[in-house]
């Protein structure tokens, strides 16, 4: 009997967190598969050792709260954007790679295609981010939706449009459509 399978449930995050992150779509599939409770929309802040967390200080009035939080999700207030792994899923890490398989993988077994990290970013948001105009395409086709803004205020095609990375015809059809 495989011992991962019953590893404590941030053992088994970060297992499945290394085995996303090297883009090793065979020990991400027996990870799942082995489990024995559902992974798949594990976020990185369940991850043994998960460092990149921002501070957001609740000894404030519940009304300087609330801005100081809107303040500290935006996405604009983020020094370390391209970095920031806070509330990510394991879909949205995959966003950093190459090959949509991986995408695929996670979405057979149920990830959230929608699902938003601390910054209200969505996977299709970190592709976009990230130039991978590829795997945004392939998330538009599997449902992602475009119009989704993060809590800076901006929708997919906001971002596109703002990095430059509409010189990609298809996924500026995609995009729209999907708004």
């Amino acid at each position: 009997m495989n011992k991962e399978a019953f590893a404590p449930c941030n053992k088994r995050a970060t297992l499945i967190w290394e085995a996303v992150g090297s883009n090793n779509v065979k020990d991400v599939y027996r990870i799942i598969v082995m489990s024995d409770v559902n992974i798949i929309n594990t976020i990185y802040d369940e991850v043994e050792g998960a460092t990149m967390y921002h501070e957001v200080h609740e000894n404030y009035s519940k009304l300087d709260f609330e801005d100081s939080k809107k303040k500290h999700q935006n996405p604009a207030a983020c020094q370390e954007i391209k970095l920031c792994l806070q509330g990510c899923s394991l879909l949205h890490l995959a966003c950093s790679g190459e090959t949509p398989v991986m995408l695929e993988l996670l979405l057979q077994f149920g990830a959230d295609i929608n699902r938003r990290d601390f910054h209200g970013r969505t996977p299709l948001q970190h592709c976009i981010g990230n130039g991978r105009n590829h795997l945004a395409k392939f998330l538009l086709r599997r449902g992602a939706r475009a119009s989704i803004k993060d809590y800076g205020g901006l929708s997919s095609l906001d971002r596109a449009m703002e990095m430059g990375a509409i010189k990609d015809e298809e996924l500026f059809i995609l995009l729209t459509k999907s708004e």
